[in-house]
């Protein structure tokens, strides 16, 4: 089962991104894209990691366990959503 989520990372810290967008496969994820206050991009799949951006190991914690976080809040978002992000900001470099 795939799903989606775009995780807004709420913090001071100028090397890490405030925008985590997952495609999750049976709890792993697969594809990810950041996003970096600074406007840099990093991504990473099963065959690259661009940007310091790397996937993450084991299963991914729920969207109710990422939004228990005060730093982070999370929605789920469509196939198509994530689809046309990954073009814009992977599929051009």
């Amino acid at each position: 089962m795939k799903s989606y989520i775009h995780v807004l990372w709420h913090h001071d810290h100028s090397e890490e991104p405030v925008e985590i967008i997952s495609e999750i496969v049976s709890g792993v994820e697969t594809r990810k894209i950041e996003i970096y206050r600074d406007g840099r991009i990093g991504f990473a799949d099963s065959n690259r990691a661009v940007g310091g951006s790397i996937l993450s190991e084991g299963s991914m914690p729920s969207l109710t366990e990422i939004n228990a976080q005060a730093e982070c809040s999370g929605e789920g978002i469509s196939e198509a959503a994530f689809t046309k992000l990954w073009s814009q900001y992977v599929e051009g470099e």
